[in-house]
């Protein structure tokens, strides 16, 4: 009997994992489409932009002709306005070119911030050099083969990774993070507050990294 009931709690968690993974698996398609409909009519609009800009700029008149009457106040606004729109439109290449990489740098950035918290980032890290290291020094004592270093450099790195197979619970997840959950029995609601938690964690990062690189941008610019 105890066997049937662990078999059947095994079968619904199995279950549980296997719809949440779906569900999160059509969030992020939904996403992924959102974004690209997006960049696709941002581009569309860049273009007809640059298809505007050079229609006015071939539709403004010409007031470079000479001429021995006395300049007036209209012609020489003229002038700076066709030269001030004619840079701009030199330029709108390259303006366009950094706005796409400004928007590459910050969806890449924000990638990571929402995918691989910080803590696990050092932690992979300095795992990474510790095995490296460690590799290193084997090598000096007796000759290994690459198959052998790169299992090892695989064990070591592991362990960064396995809180999203699911092999770390939600209070190791909480302690990694310093996240209180004192009072949530319920291992359900104590995995949704957890991953709210390191959600807002995140974004709270996030906004810090955007308002330096934001200064930064405005330091270069000025």
């Amino acid at each position: 009997m105890s066997l049937d009931v662990g078999t059947t709690t095994q079968t619904l968690s199995d279950k549980t994992l296997a719809r949440r993974r779906y569900f999160r698996e059509k969030q992020r398609e939904y996403r992924r489409k959102l974004n690209a409909n997006g960049a696709a009519m941002q581009a569309e609009v860049v273009h007809l932009q640059s298809i505007l800009d050079g229609f006015q700029a071939k539709s403004l008149p010409s007031v470079r002709e000479a001429s021995d009457s006395m300049l007036s106040w209209h012609s020489i606004a003229m002038v700076f306005k066709s030269e001030a729109h004619r840079v701009l439109t030199d330029r709108e290449s390259l303006v366009t070119q950094t706005k796409e990489f400004r928007a590459l740098i910050a969806s890449m950035q924000r990638f990571v911030m929402m995918n691989i918290p910080s803590k696990m980032r050092d932690q992979l890290f300095e795992d990474h050099h510790k095995a490296r290291d460690t590799d290193r020094q084997s090598t000096e004592v007796r000759q290994v083969s690459p198959t052998h270093i790169l299992m090892r450099l695989v064990s070591h790195s592991s362990r960064s990774f396995r809180a999203y197979e699911g092999f770390v619970s939600s209070d190791e997840l909480a302690v990694l993070r310093g996240i209180d959950v004192t009072g949530i029995e319920d291992d359900d609601q104590k995995e949704a507050f957890v991953w709210r938690e390191l959600i807002r964690l995140a974004n709270a990062h996030f906004l810090l990294w955007r308002q330096r690189f934001t200064a930064l941008m405005q330091e270069l610019y000025c």
